[in-house]
């Protein structure tokens, strides 16, 4: 119940906090959930990537980002490289994608994700597409788990599970490499 609770007013968060996917093509926006200000939560680009620091326990804060710039194209495919030595789990870090007239977002978890050596010694790209096995947080994959042609509305990256940090690089849509917000 928590965690649906959670994921309610993060959804309510995203969208009052300009979430939406107009603007720039292709940067990622960092962001952070905590409703009641504990601090312990950050998201940042660093020089190393996308920093999802989390340390508070599951359902207290969240971290993430907006991928802006995507809505209205179809989706074909998702990846992000993951420091291997970070946080990779059954929920998050996740691409959490909404298609135009769906009210739910699909799930698309760490665990999950199609893995192979990353770019840089040290990192594990981590893939999601229709070859996926797995979407919507671990349910075998239904048939257009990528919205089968539908446009996208909004795509996020999570990062909910703690405590705990995911360390992200090379995000992709589409095969396309996004770039870090200016903010």
């Amino acid at each position: 119940m928590r965690r649906i609770v959670l994921t309610g007013a993060l959804g309510l968060a995203l969208a009052l906090s300009g979430g939406a996917l107009a603007g720039k093509v292709g940067l990622v926006k960092p962001w952070v959930y905590d409703p009641n200000g504990t601090g312990l939560a950050t998201a940042e680009w660093t020089k190393d990537g996308l920093l999802l620091d989390n340390n508070a326990q599951t359902g207290v804060v969240a971290t993430g980002a907006v991928v802006k710039g995507v809505a209205g194209e179809p989706l074909t495919s998702l990846s992000f490289e993951r420091k291997a030595d970070t946080y990779c789990g059954a929920g998050s870090p996740r691409f959490s994608v909404r298609f135009e007239g769906e009210s739910a977002y699909r799930f698309f978890t760490c665990l999950y994700g199609r893995k192979a050596p990353g770019s840089k010694e040290g990192w594990e790209k981590v893939t999601f597409s229709d070859e996926t096995p797995y979407c919507d947080g671990g349910s075998a994959a239904p048939t257009g788990c990528f919205g089968d042609g539908k446009a996208v509305e909004a795509i996020f990256l999570v990062h909910d599970e703690g405590p705990s940090e995911a360390l992200l690089d090379r995000i992709e849509v589409n095969g396309v490499v996004v770039s870090r917000h200016p903010s």
